[in-house]
């Protein structure tokens, strides 16, 4: 199995809403987003296995030794093969790949996030730098890229933090912002026991209409050729709101799995992402 082989293999089984939304693309751009999120889902696991938290952290130091590698050496694991061969190409740089790793530190280290603004820079490191790597791999640049991803990055790591309540809460993790449950009158104890009191459904509800805003104003900022290079962030952004909106509709499940949404409406989502752009085509020509 070759290298990108691999990272296609990772992310399909991983099961990962961003499958069908890669598989718009094509060539080298395809190979370049499942290199991105296999990176992603190999050291999300490391998080999320319920490791000894040091062996946690000695295998986060590994990766980052890798990163290293990517860019100046001969890295071993297939996944950062995979990275280091499309580097040239994509002219990626260390600091997301950084990031990253630095949101999955913060994982293994339980945190208090007061306000949205230790959360927004939580979500900023495990989803928004995701995302500016992947704009290179679209070839999308410029303020408004970066803003999108930004945007996007942020609703989407919204609408998984208000899905994995219940989960987090296993693991001793709270993502929700302490003045959000204050606000609502909601301990963290009832949190970490496994309560779903009516008041958290609300400050789940807020945080939702932030989600919300997000998607709102990613969507504003795509137009003119960023909307065809977009198009698999769009795919991405469509699957991920269509999920957050059955959230709201169940009343926040605590099995995330009845939030889920099946492979079919993820695939109607995509075609309908792809024919959008077709037509954002046809009507370019069309005006010539």
């Amino acid at each position: 199995m070759t290298p990108h082989q691999y990272c296609q293999d990772r992310v399909r089984r991983s099961g990962s809403s961003f499958y069908w939304p890669m598989k718009l693309l094509s060539g080298t751009q395809r190979q370049g987003l499942f290199a991105l999120y296999a990176f992603c889902r190999e050291v999300d696991d490391i998080v999320d296995r319920d490791l000894d938290p040091r062996a946690a952290q000695l295998k986060l130091l590994w990766w980052r030794q890798e990163i290293d590698e990517i860019f100046s050496g001969q890295p071993r694991h297939p996944v950062a093969r995979a990275l280091k061969e499309l580097q040239p190409h994509f002219q990626w740089q260390p600091a997301p790949f950084l990031a990253i790793l630095d949101g999955m530190v913060m994982d293994l280290q339980p945190q208090l996030y007061p306000t949205m603004v230790e959360l927004t820079d939580y979500c900023a490191k495990v989803s928004v730098a995701v995302g500016l790597a992947a704009l290179k791999v679209f070839g999308a640049e410029g303020e408004s890229a970066e803003r999108y991803a930004h945007h996007l990055g942020m609703a989407l790591q919204l609408t998984n933090i208000i899905r994995d309540v219940a989960e987090d809460a296993q693991r001793g993790r709270i993502y929700l912002p302490e003045d959000l449950l204050t606000r609502h009158g909601v301990a963290r104890e009832e949190i970490l026991q496994g309560d779903r009191p009516p008041a958290l459904t609300q400050a789940m509800i807020e945080l939702s209409s932030l989600a919300e805003e997000h998607f709102t104003q990613a969507s504003q900022l795509v137009d003119g050729p960023l909307y065809g290079k977009l198009l698999a962030a769009r795919a991405m952004g469509a699957v991920y709101h269509a999920r957050l909106r059955r959230l709201i509709t169940l009343e926040f499940p605590q099995d995330k799995q009845q939030a889920g949404i099946s492979r079919w409406h993820k695939i109607r989502l995509c075609l309908r992402c792809w024919l959008a752009t077709r037509l954002s085509w046809l009507r370019q020509y069309d005006a010539r």
